[in-house]
This record gives structure tokens, C-alpha cells and sequence, in this order.
């Protein structure tokens, strides 16, 4: 037991020291981030650059929002990244997501490739972005993304580009029937956003940051975790 104290000590830093980062990212991201169009993330591209890892942290936790992926990308191409937001103009994609700077702000949204198109059934994820979260529908309907036939031409404005704002509504999802597009209103399906890193399980020292990305994108919030403080090392 002696040997495992200084492992168990160490453990209990590293969570810690997780979770301030998770609630300083979340901080971040409240103050500088925005859903400018159905899919399509704004980022205020100064934050980026004045805040440091904090920056680079909620970066990463973006892109893999909107990228649907279970993982944050990796830290280095992520700072490279990171180091290019001010150049006006910039199009990369990084974590499955595509990376647009525009009059200063950065743009986020899933690039247009690989996207699923899977038969709708209760608690199905679909591309780590969505949820089934209620299926009460008997005729056979498959999830897939809208493609741009399926998308109006977006009103222009300030924090959604026409260009960018098509582009992340084509990669969001619709409900399809045979070759028919039926939208995202279907009786008896729900459709809810999820952060594809915490779509499936999200530690607690997590909660911060899921919690602000989840209200980012319209998605139901976790509740607190029943295990904080339920042993007294811990507090």
C-alpha cells in the first residue's frame, strides 16, 4: 500500500490539473465562441492568439466538435494550427473538420467527406455529432448527410460567410426515405447534438468543458457528477 500512495497522489494531480484546464478551456469558449450557422462554428480569431494554451486547449476541443471525433487532435499540428489564425484567407482541414479564417475570425465546421449514412434506431450516434436520442418511427428511414442539393442558399451576414454556411449545412444531417430527403423533422424521431469526445462516456474531470461545448451547439448539458467529493482524498 505504501507503493501505491505517491501513484494514487500523482493521479489525483494530474485530474485535477485536467479539470482547471477543462474549466479555463470552457471559460474560453463561453466568452469566445459562437454557432454562426446550423454546423458552422465562430471563433473570435484574437482569442486565439492572446490567450496561449488555453486557447490551443478549447481549439482542440472545437475541432473535434465539429469534426464529430472521440478524440482531441494531435497537440503539435494543433499549435502549428494554432500559430496560422491570423492568416486571413486560411482554409486547412484538421480532426476531420474543416479550419476557415475570415475577417479575423475562425470558422469551424465537418468537412464534406466519409460522412455516414446509417438506418435510424434508438440511441444511434450518428457521425459522432448526433444523437437518436427518441425513435418512435415504424417505416424505415436512414440518417445521412443533407448534401448540398438539400440546402437553401444561406441569408448572408457577418458571423456566417454564404460559402461556409452552405458547406457545414450540407454535412449536417437529414432523415432520407428510399432516395427522398425528408429534413430534419421527422414525427417520433429526435435528433440531439452531442461532442463526439464525451458521446459515449465523459470523465468527470471533463464536465466543465463538455458542459460548455454542449450549450455551444444546443445539446443537452450532463448533470453533475454523483461522485464528486464521495471520498474525502478527493476534496
Amino acid at each position: 500500500h505504501a507503493d501505491i500512495a505517491p501513484l494514487l497522489a500523482t493521479g489525483r494531480r494530474m485530474a485535477a490539473a485536467r479539470a482547471l484546464a477543462g474549466e479555463e478551456a470552457a471559460a474560453f469558449i463561453a466568452r469566445h465562441a459562437r454557432l454562426a450557422a446550423p454546423g458552422l462554428l465562430r471563433l473570435a480569431g484574437a482569442a486565439t492568439r492572446a490567450e496561449g494554451e488555453t486557447a490551443l486547449y478549447a481549439l482542440r476541443i472545437l475541432l473535434a466538435v465539429a469534426g464529430g471525433t472521440s478524440h482531441l487532435p494531435d497537440e503539435a499540428r494543433s499549435r502549428a494550427l494554432q500559430a496560422r489564425l491570423e492568416e486571413d484567407g486560411l482554409r486547412v482541414t484538421l480532426s476531420r473538420a474543416v479550419v476557415a479564417v475570415r475577417r479575423g475570425a475562425v470558422y469551424l465546421h465537418r468537412e464534406g467527406r466519409h460522412l455516414p449514412r446509417l438506418d435510424v434506431a434508438a440511441d444511434l450516434v450518428w457521425d459522432g455529432r448526433y444523437r437518436v436520442a427518441e425513435c418512435r418511427q415504424a417505416e424505415a428511414l436512414t440518417l445521412a448527410a443533407s448534401g448540398r442539393e438539400n440546402v437553401p442558399p444561406p441569408e448572408s451576414g457577418e458571423e456566417a460567410p454564404r460559402g461556409l454556411a452552405r458547406a457545414a449545412a450540407a454535412a449536417e444531417p437529414a432523415f432520407w426515405q428510399g432516395g427522398l430527403c425528408l429534413g430534419r423533422a421527422v414525427p417520433g424521431v429526435v435528433l440531439q447534438p452531442v461532442a463526439g469526445p464525451w458521446a459515449r462516456f465523459l470523465p468527470c474531470f471533463d464536465l466543465a468543458a463538455a458542459r460548455a461545448v454542449l450549450r455551444l451547439i444546443g445539446g443537452v448539458p450532463p448533470p453533475p457528477s454523483p461522485w464528486r467529493g464521495h471520498n474525502d482524498d478527493d476534496r
